[in-house]
């Protein structure tokens, strides 16, 4: 944990800290952990499970990451980065996008305890996927996953510890904060040089504003996410429905040009996502159109 804490470019915020003195003194114990770790989104959950896997490494136990999309696991992969670099942490990540010569591979080197930490989505609940010594489940956007889903994932390990994280939690998991079944943690402030967020709503016949103060921003060289509520329009649709992905991305990317405009969708085969993501992630493209795949 010192040696993360040396990698990192950045320091703690004090709720960060303080989240990660609960979940160690919960990793000290003998009873498994069940805590729900609650931030809004830029507030850093991920940098407190980080913290909890280091210390399950260092006990030579796997720790498994449980996200609800092959979108938020890759992403996932970049963020473990520091953890590998400070622990020599073996990290590989398990979808069902994955070809299954390269799902094969790394559940033969999970099974024989090659790895320190496993991320994945649903499955790492095949029955195919064998988890030694697993001592850590981290669940993200718990919501987005079924009660039964992450217990299947539980049971892989006999007792393993549990660390929940979400921004909105169900009523469920409030209900199990509220008896007490289940310890929380909250982080309400964010690290230093995240811009506070301010929120403004605009008429639907005043888009041609929102593309202008778009135009704006990529002229700062700053980049835009736009979110529709679905991928394509149908039949269905009202006159006045908002806007889908595909019609969206085609609007913006005739009125921003030559600024680049991509889109992602869960329709998008893996290579095309990964595709799109790196092209806004690296600044070749400066909007992403997406639907609520990218809200992760």
């Amino acid at each position: 944990m010192a040696r993360l804490r040396a990698a990192l470019p950045y320091s703690p915020t004090a709720d960060q800290e303080a989240a990660v003195a609960d979940v160690a003194n919960d990793l000290a114990s003998e009873t498994p952990m069940r805590r729900l770790l609650l931030g809004d989104v830029g507030t850093g959950k991920t940098l407190v499970a980080l913290f909890a896997a280091a210390q399950c490494v260092a006990a030579k136990h796997t720790v498994a990451i449980l996200a609800p999309t092959v979108v938020l696991a890759d992403q996932y992969l970049d963020a473990v980065a520091p953890l590998a670099q400070a622990t020599g942490a073996r990290i590989a990540s398990l979808t069902g996008a994955m070809p299954k010569a390269d799902a094969d591979r790394v559940r033969a080197e999970l099974a024989r305890g090659g790895l320190d930490v496993v991320i994945g989505t649903h499955a790492l609940f095949s029955d195919a996927t064998e988890i030694p010594r697993l001592g850590l489940v981290v669940v993200d956007e718990q919501q987005r996953l079924g009660v039964a889903q992450r217990l299947a994932l539980v049971k892989k390990g006999g007792r393993p510890h549990l660390l929940s994280l979400s921004a909105t939690p169900i009523p469920r998991t409030l209900a199990l904060v509220l008896r007490g079944e289940l310890a929380s943690s909250s982080l309400t402030t964010r690290p230093a040089g995240r811009p506070p967020v301010a929120t403004s709503v605009e008429s639907r016949d005043r888009f041609a504003d929102v593309v202008a103060r778009i135009a704006g921003v990529i002229a700062r060289g700053e980049r835009v996410f736009v979110v529709t509520p679905r991928i394509a329009a149908t039949d269905e649709d009202e006159d006045d429905a908002p806007t889908a992905a595909e019609e969206r991305g085609d609007e913006l990317a005739r009125a921003l040009a030559p600024a680049r405009v991509v889109v992602l969708h869960g329709r998008m085969k893996p290579a095309e996502k990964a595709a799109a993501m790196r092209a806004f992630r690296d600044g070749r493209a400066m909007v992403l159109v997406g639907t609520t795949v990218v809200e992760v």
